[in-house]
């Protein structure tokens, strides 16, 4: 199989757990699809009957759509709700998010695990990733920090030229988000590349969630309808868009219209905020913005539907 990955996590064809897709020897687009169908199927065969569970939540969406943001909201949200939100930023290019969330100084990335990486640093010390079930005191102070009760991992950047695709730091997400085992009110967050390259390597896989982040465009939507047929196909039942960047409520007629048409469900919209780009511009963490309130409500509307206690929020 070299260096195919297996949806379904067999280790060679007709070894155990292999399903005889076809996927690992198709040569045509043809084969690449009837594989596809089968495998589809199978994990969606398989996933039904799942507890509701709301542990583990994919921020995706096009570029630009807002997930960061959206992602550090969604993590301040629950964080007043009483749970520990776990953040981990996939992204290979952008930062920033770590500063919407408070916090000055990224963490140690996970891609210095791996050696090419980690040019003169020790790497031998790195058993911790290989843990399953992995909990989030076993993980290594130098990558994770902490702010006001909120944790924040990071993947790795591409920082240098010549330095390689991405491939290396969507498996060593893929194998954290994997192992990690969550407490009782522990919930991750992870915010995702722009675009679907991420479903292609499997890193969903696992999840229980995916929420799709849909800015007022054409793209945007079209694109969170292949994400919901790629979601779908891993076997995630729970897939819900937010609308972000709405001008007026023509326009979000307009979008939540488009959304139904291919069959997608929305949570909620968020309009444009000068407040918030500010912020952004500068760095600053999104816990003041006045669209906060906002997206705490559809945090909790996500944990009724998943039948998740949480404190009664005050009365005003």
């Amino acid at each position: 199989m070299g260096g195919f990955h297996c949806p379904v996590g067999a280790v060679g064809y007709q070894s155990y757990g292999c399903i005889e897709c076809g996927m690992c020897f198709a040569a045509t687009k043809d084969e690449v699809n009837r594989a596809t169908d089968i495998i589809r199927a199978y994990i969606k065969a398989n996933a039904a009957g799942k507890p509701t569970a709301l542990k583990k939540i994919a921020l995706c969406g096009k570029g630009g759509s807002g997930k960061s943001t959206v992602t550090a909201m969604m993590a301040y949200a629950l964080r007043d709700l009483g749970f520990t939100p776990i953040v981990i930023d996939t992204d290979d290019s952008n930062a920033g998010l770590h500063r919407k969330l408070g916090i000055q100084n990224t963490p140690k990335p996970l891609i210095r695990c791996l050696t090419r990486f980690a040019i003169g640093e020790d790497t031998t010390d790195n058993a911790w990733l290989e843990k399953d079930p992995l909990y989030l005191n076993e993980i290594p102070e130098d990558f994770v920090k902490e702010n006001g009760g909120i944790y924040f991992l990071m993947s790795g950047k591409i920082e240098n030229p010549l330095q390689g695709c991405s491939c290396s730091i969507s498996d060593i997400t893929k194998q954290l988000v994997s192992n990690l085992e969550l407490g009782e009110k522990e919930v991750l967050l992870v915010d995702h590349d722009a675009g679907i390259e991420s479903f292609g390597r499997g890193i969903e896989q696992g999840m229980d969630t995916v929420v799709i982040i849909v800015e007022p465009s054409f793209e945007s939507v079209g694109l969170a309808e292949t994400i919901q047929f790629m979601s779908q196909g891993i076997g995630i039942a729970r897939i819900r868009t937010l609308i972000n960047k709405i001008v007026d409520d023509e326009q979000d007629d307009d979008v939540k219209d488009m959304l139904i048409e291919r069959g997608v469900k929305f949570l909620g919209s968020l309009p444009v905020d000068t407040a918030l780009m500010k912020s952004n511009l500068r760095g600053q963490s999104v816990v003041t913005s006045p669209l906060q309130p906002q997206v705490k409500k559809i945090v909790m509307m996500m944990l009724d539907e998943a039948e998740i206690k949480y404190p009664a929020p005050e009365r005003r």
